[in-house]
C-alpha cells in the first residue's frame, strides 16, 4: 500500500499501530479477563456483578464475602501481573480493592 503524500510503502500491519498506543481495553474485557485469571488461580468463578471497573483510575472493586477477597488481595501482585500480560501495560487495571 502507497501513501499519497510521500509515496512510502506501508505494511499493513502498521495501519492499526496508533490504535494500539491510543485505544484501551472496555471495562467489560477488563472484568472477564479478571474472571478467567480468578478461575484458574482459585478454581471458583466470581460472579461479573460481584465487579466493577472504574477505566478513569483504572481499579477493579470487589464486592465479595470477606474469605474469597482476601484470598484475592493476598495474590493481588500476582493476579495484576497476569493481567498487564493479558490486556497490555495501559489496559490492565492498576488497583484492585
Amino acid at each position: 500500500m502507497t501513501s499519497k503524500r510521500r509515496g512510502e510503502i506501508t505494511s499493513i500491519k502498521n495501519l492499526f499501530e496508533v490504535y494500539k498506543q491510543k485505544l484501551f481495553a472496555p471495562q467489560k474485557v477488563v472484568i472477564h479477563s479478571f474472571q478467567e485469571i480468578t478461575r484458574e488461580i482459585f478454581k471458583t468463578t466470581i460472579n461479573p456483578q460481584h465487579i466493577s471497573y472504574n477505566t478513569t483510575t483504572r481499579t477493579l472493586s470487589l464486592h465479595l464475602p470477606g474469605p474469597l477477597k482476601s484470598e484475592i488481595l493476598l495474590q493481588k501482585d500476582a493476579i495484576l501481573t497476569l493481567l498487564r500480560k493479558k490486556l497490555g501495560e495501559k489496559s490492565a487495571p492498576q488497583q484492585i480493592i
